[in-house]
């Protein structure tokens, strides 16, 4: 009887043991990454954003600062295109970081249809003004894949973005001089919270999104941020790529420096295009 339970016994491990083995290499290949998983990839493009900046800036000596519509008070226009450049490292089958940059430079010489209060100086109606607004953004994020298959991906990423933005108005003369400078700037760091997905939807064709959100206070600037971000990538060669998407961000910034308290409210919305290169194995 101990032997035909001992036989019973090896036969179940030999069986399960067997299972195991034909089983693990499926839940072993479940949990790599997508087969479009790129290890490293440099990407460069345009990015076509379409403006909307809002600007009050309080003097020191009290004096309350009017609320600026740039597009509708000093003649900004609504649309610019700037450089953008992105590089992501895969750094493991879950992990990846990613760290983007864009510039934006702004300006416009405008005739004033009302009186603006900006910082400790009053520009008047028919004034002939200066105006300017620039900013820098870095973004540096980690990314975690919480749901990983072999023909898409979903997870979260918490980010931080340096930005720097600094705002201007003076008079301006017909020969291009300028008086009465004011101007507000700042540089902080806004931290983001984003979850993402991608999905593999024919071969060599992929579309991406994201999403993220957060408002956080330090030391006397307060900021809040939002970013969405739709993608879809061709794979056209070896190591090639083209993606075309519609990404936006959009801020919120209070911050108190010497010349007053600054409200600042933005957003750049609308298409980019990017060329990517990836190089590196996928081996993980």
């Amino acid at each position: 009887m101990r032997k035909k339970y001992l036989v019973l016994v090896l036969t179940i491990t030999c069986i399960s043991a067997a299972a195991q083995s034909d089983v693990a290499p499926s839940l072993k290949k479940k949990r790599q990454p997508p087969t479009y998983t790129e290890r490293l990839r440099i990407s460069a493009g345009l990015f076509a954003a379409v403006n909307n900046t809002i600007v009050k800036v309080d003097g020191a000596n009290g004096q309350v600062g009017t609320t600026i519509n740039f597009q509708k008070d000093l003649g900004f226009t609504q649309s610019t295109a700037t450089f953008l450049g992105d590089i992501g490292w895969r750094a493991s089958r879950r992990s990846s970081f990613s760290l983007n940059f864009f510039h934006i430079n702004r300006t416009s010489t405008h005739i004033l249809q009302k009186d603006i209060n900006f910082g400790d100086s009053t520009y008047f109606t028919n004034s002939r003004v200066q105006g300017f607004f620039n900013t820098d953004i870095y973004q540096l994020s980690y990314g975690y894949s919480v749901l990983l298959r072999p023909r898409y991906e979903a997870g979260f990423a918490i980010g931080i973005h340096v930005v720097g933005a600094k705002s201007g108005l003076a008079l301006a003369t017909t020969r291009g001089e300028l008086s009465r400078e004011q101007n507000f700037g700042f540089t902080g760091l806004l931290p983001d919270l984003n979850v993402w997905g991608s999905y593999g939807i024919a071969k060599n064709w992929v579309i991406n999104g994201s999403f993220g959100y957060l408002a956080l206070g330090i030391d006397s600037t307060w900021g809040r941020i939002l970013t969405f971000n739709t993608v879809v990538t061709y794979h056209f060669a070896n190591r090639f790529s083209a993606s075309v998407g519609y990404t936006g961000l959009n801020f919120k910034i209070e911050a108190t420096r010497r010349i007053g308290k600054g409200d600042l409210e933005w957003g750049y919305n609308g298409p980019a295009l990017t060329l990517n290169y990836s190089f590196g194995n996928k081996h993980w």
